[in-house]
């Protein structure tokens, strides 16, 4: 063999899968000869210690420098750094150094390499389009037509399990009842429940983001204790500015995550949302780990926030309002129990059952269930503040190539609803016409010469409602 040859050549090692680099022969063999021994040539010596060292690990997989160890047919990430104590006891004393032992691991490392996307977190969906979940006794398989515990496999290719075993008679008694209490409209009740259920499919078909609004001490961090406890490390904790910024660094955090807690909602203006619709929406973007390389991913995880206060976008549209569901938390907890959430935690395998009947509800096509009346009602007040130069367009307004209104009119009924609505004056008069433009591009200012012949502005494009058959409307002679 010549020395600068780096592979021992037999025919059990030369068998290299799709999905990385198999060993076929085990610690015992090698030590007993079946590899030719050449104990003055380090690439024999790495060689036999990167047999060995795969032997003691067991099953591993590697993309770039992240370790994944089949544990209970789960790949769990783990640090390569653990194992460098094994990499030195598996090298012969003479060649029993730091840099060998680095250099054992990385001849590992690079045997079993595969592809980004051969890994999911949790859950994937199976050829037939079943949902796969990964719980502590085994692999939950959810169709539209029944659930079914199956063992889980290795091929799966999970990374992660829910903290979590399927048990079909877990009860939920206390959830329920305190559920009731701070939620007295089912259909709030079914919107929440059926939101949470998307969860547990990873794909955003229902492109549903959940906002729970209410003052403190209205629980609504009680009704999600168990939901953290059924999600556990699937599970981001990221707020809606965090989700928001235009770095987009903490964005990775959702990589193989199923939902996203938000345990306050932060009340800061956000300036971009596409980043938001984007993750709601399922669609590919670009993002990084700190200090590492851009790579493209898609998230599934269903977004849930707390808050106390609406959320509030600089330039919003209906986009995002289309893309909430809002959960109105409204009835105060005279009597707060302090050890409550700790108790309702415990409801969580009852919870999950529940969830997973709904996914498959869901899966068989059901259409999620709407807010009741104050959901209904926030929803309005957001899309209004959100985005109130689009919501007096739609509400106020009709728009056609055919009309044209004058435009002291218009900005006397902008003037009208923003008090209505209780909008902010900053957005005045100048301010309201000029992203009236921005937004409708067909709407246009213009001066025309009326019956006197005085020159007046007018907008084309546009005209109120109720004034559709009056070509042009013209304001109201002074006596």
């Amino acid at each position: 063999m010549n020395s600068t040859d780096r592979t021992i050549h037999t025919p059990e090692l030369e068998n290299q899968a799709s999905n990385g680099f198999e060993r076929t022969i085990s610690e015992a063999e090698l030590n007993a000869g079946r590899v030719k021994r050449d104990d003055g040539n380090w690439a024999a010596q790495e060689t036999k210690a990167a047999i060995k060292l795969h032997c003691r690990i067991g099953s591993v997989k590697c993309i770039a420098g992240d370790w994944y160890i089949q544990e209970n047919g789960i790949w769990v990430p783990r640090s390569k750094d653990e194992f460098r104590a094994v990499a030195l006891e598996v090298l012969p004393p003479n060649w029993r150094t730091h840099q060998h032992a680095v250099q054992v691991i990385n001849r590992l490392e690079s045997e079993q390499q595969v592809s980004l996307s051969m890994f999911c977190g949790a859950a994937r969906f199976d050829p037939d389009g079943a949902v796969l979940l990964a719980v502590q006794n085994g692999t939950l398989k959810i169709s539209p037509n029944e659930v079914t515990l199956l063992q889980t496999d290795p091929g799966h290719n999970f990374t992660a399990a829910l903290p979590i075993a399927w048990d079909e008679e877990a009860p939920m008694q206390l959830f329920g009842q305190v559920l009731t209490d701070t939620l007295p409209d089912n259909n709030d009740r079914e919107c929440l429940l059926d939101v949470l259920a998307t969860a547990l499919i990873p794909d955003c078909r229902y492109e549903a983001a959940l906002v729970c609004q209410g003052e403190a001490g209205t629980g609504k961090s009680t009704v999600i204790a168990p939901v953290a406890a059924i999600f556990g490390s699937s599970s981001a904790y990221l707020s809606m500015a965090d989700i928001c910024h235009p770095s987009g660094y903490k964005l990775a955090m959702l990589n193989h995550k199923l939902i996203n807690l938000a345990t306050e909602l932060n009340t800061l203006e956000m300036e971009d949302t596409g980043l938001f619709k984007q993750l709601v929406s399922g669609e590919a973007f670009t993002t990084r780990n700190i200090y590492g390389r851009p790579f493209q991913m898609k998230s599934s995880a269903t977004l849930v926030f707390l808050a106390n206060s609406l959320p509030r976008f600089k330039y919003g549209t209906a986009a995002e309002a289309r893309r909430l569901r809002f959960i109105r938390f409204s009835n105060q907890v005279t009597s707060p129990d302090v050890k409550l959430k700790e108790r309702v935690a415990l409801d969580a395998p009852g919870l999950f059952v529940e969830l997973v009947y709904r996914a498959q509800a869901l899966l068989a096509g059901r259409p999620l269930y709407e807010p009741g009346q104050f959901g209904q009602e926030t929803l309005q007040r957001f899309a209004v503040s959100n985005d109130p130069v689009g919501s007096f367009v739609s509400r106020v307004c009709v728009l056609g190539p055919e009309y044209q209104c004058a435009k002291t009119l218009i900005g006397d009924a902008f003037t009208d609803f923003r008090v209505q609505y209780g909008i902010s004056d900053r957005l005045d008069e100048s301010l309201f016409f000029r992203q009236l433009y921005e937004r409708f591009p067909s709407v246009r200012s213009k001066r025309i010469r009326d019956d006197d012949d005085s020159r007046i502005y007018v907008l084309s494009g546009i005209t109120l409602q109720g004034l559709e058959n009056l070509h042009p409307v013209l304001p109201p002679r002074p006596h």
